[in-house]
């Protein structure tokens, strides 16, 4: 009743479906492309499982499907189990990937698409909260996950363009690590070229054996080997890979569940290891912009490395789970919150003025109830639809006319009863079409002085400035008490 992932590449893709019955903490680092993610209650029911193909039930490592397959196959379903789990999956993504070296595009990711998401708020926090300084050596603690991962290259990036020195070291603790996961760990890190150093402990086997909160322990132990051996190394400082979303769910999970107020600080002085220093330099990043990353490179990675996960009190405790996914919704709903706060509503528009090498423009006499007088053709931007072909749509819906190669003049904005219009205006000397007037107004060539001279619409005499001129590229205006003045820039 279980399949390697070998024995499924091999079948026809039409006729199996993948079902991922790992808790969403799991999932949220990392998935199968494809597979439908269920809770075990879920499968039997849900519209999304195809009853008439093979699903394979996949979990972390193979053992918990084991125990969801029998139920399913009483019930009618031709189910098997993931020999390996996501583990399998991911080792096997591995060995065909051995050979790839993605970490220049990985880089230039993170310098253009995830600039003002990810790097800008790192650089902000390395400057705000002044966490690394001239002549730092720094251990950048990576435990294989996602957040690690990013902070070791971003690191690199710091390091290569940064204007002062200093030097880091990528320092990974094999606390007793599963080698399917030691694996994984060194094999991302040779994709990605971070030079890690691993250093071996028995932390795992310690902890093993303890009956109350196994893992707070080992996370404490953890964090004491990394400073002991970051000291070694002629480190001041080590850096963990906290984001912005652990510092909201550490203090609400004090507040809601430990009647105290707790939060994760960006930075801390040891008080057992003299001189050195702990540093959260993720500090403002969301974990969603860590998440787009991770999937816009492709890259993979795993939760939990304790090769102890599968019977860990703590780690599968459903009241602590219970208690992060609850916590993990709160911080969502308040971080969205947070961010429709600064959404408001956009009204976007354009205009084009066409000349024709003889000195004149394409004047349009605007009859309509609300903006009327002449102006140049143009309109609103519909949804899904690019400024420029919108503009080019416009104009020839009111001019008859197609013009080509338009160049972006400058911008003119306005607020009004709580909605920012904005107008981007172009230019354009070429254009192909017959000339022809529309229910938007009659439309004419005129002299552009002799423009000047009629009765304009309103802010026209603002738009000619931006297009007339080589200086001037936006005009916002505002309200006074004698009505609207534009503002040049």
């Amino acid at each position: 009743m279980e399949m390697t992932i070998q024995e499924v590449k091999q079948l026809d893709k039409d006729s199996y479906q993948i079902i991922d019955i790992r808790d969403d903490n799991e999932i949220a680092h990392g998935a199968i492309p494809g597979a439908v993610a269920l809770k075990v209650e879920e499968i039997a029911e849900n519209p999304l499982v195809d009853k008439s193909k093979k699903l394979v039930i996949c979990c972390s490592r193979g053992k918990y499907s084991q125990e969801v397959v029998p139920e399913l196959v009483e019930k009618g379903f031709d189910a098997v189990s993931l020999k390996g789990g996501y583990i399998a999956w991911l080792m096997d993504l591995m060995r065909e990937d051995q050979e790839k070296d993605i970490s220049a595009d990985v880089e230039k990711s993170i310098r253009k698409k995830f600039r003002k998401s990810i790097w800008c708020k790192f650089t902000k926090a390395i400057n705000q909260y002044e966490l690394v300084k001239e002549g730092d050596c720094i251990a950048v603690c990576i435990s294989g996950g996602k957040d690690s991962m990013l902070m070791a290259k971003l690191f690199q990036e710091l390091k290569l363009h940064n204007k002062f020195s200093f030097d880091v070291k990528f320092l990974v603790m094999d606390p007793g690590y599963s080698p399917e996961n030691r694996k994984v760990i060194e094999e991302n890190a040779r994709k990605l070229n971070v030079p890690i150093t691993i250093y071996e402990s028995d932390i795992f086997e310690a902890v093993f054996h303890v009956d109350q909160s196994p893992c707070y322990l080992c996370a404490r132990m953890r964090r004491g080997h990394l400073y002991h051996y970051a000291q070694e190394l002629g480190c001041n400082k080590i850096a963990l890979g906290h984001h912005y979303d652990d510092v909201i769910e550490t203090i609400l999970m004090g507040m809601l569940y430990g009647a105290q107020v707790q939060t994760m600080m960006p930075k801390l002085h040891s008080t057992n290891f003299g001189g050195m220093e702990l540093i959260r330099p993720m500090y403002l990043i969301r974990e969603d912009s860590i998440k787009a990353w991770r999937d816009y490179n492709d890259l993979h990675f795993i939760q939990c490395a304790c090769k102890f996960t599968d019977t860990c009190t703590t780690c599968n405790n459903e009241e602590t789970k219970s208690k992060r996914s609850d916590i993990n919704k709160r911080v969502r709903k308040s971080l969205n919150e947070k961010e429709e706060s600064q959404i408001e509503k956009v009204c976007f528009m354009n205009m084009c003025m066409i000349q024709d090498h003889k000195g004149n423009v394409l004047a349009l006499d605007k009859v309509n109830d609300s903006y009327t007088g002449t102006t140049f053709p143009g309109g609103h931007v519909e949804a899904n639809e690019i400024f420029q072909k919108s503009m080019i749509r416009e104009v020839w819906e009111e001019t008859g006319l197609t013009v080509e190669a338009p160049k972006l003049g400058g911008l003119y904005h306005w607020h009004k009863s709580g909605v920012h219009y904005v107008i981007t205006l172009y230019k354009a000397d070429k254009f192909t079409g017959e000339l022809k007037s529309s229910e938007e107004g009659r439309v004419y060539w005129i002299p552009l002085e002799e423009l000047k001279t009629k009765e304009l619409a309103t802010g026209m005499e603002h738009v000619l400035r931006i297009l007339e001129s080589e200086k001037v590229d936006e005009c916002y205006m505002h309200l006074e008490a004698d009505g609207y003045v534009g503002d040049l820039y």
